[in-house]
């Protein structure tokens, strides 16, 4: 029997009237998991906002790879769906 230390998390709704994406990736594991990341419809993309390593960062940072996003050892990640 295999464990998994990671799971990630979407939550789907609205703001505002309009759509929201949120993506919560945790990493249990004491080695660095990659993430895959449920596909946005254009215009959409997905923005790493804070991690409890760094904490909220200044700017927001989009993913380059909006497939996959990795995540340091005993990390929780948020990521944003943005147009």
């Amino acid at each position: 029997e295999k464990e998994e230390r990671h799971v990630g998390v979407m939550y789907c709704g609205e703001e505002d009237g309009e759509d929201a994406y949120l993506y919560i990736a945790y990493n249990f594991h004491w080695k660095e998991q990659s993430f895959a990341l449920p596909t946005l419809s254009e215009p959409w993309n997905w923005y790493q906002v804070m991690d409890t390593e760094n904490g909220f960062y200044e700017e927001e940072v989009r993913l380059e790879n909006q497939k996959q996003c990795v995540v340091p050892e005993r990390t929780i990640a948020l990521l944003v769906g943005r147009k």
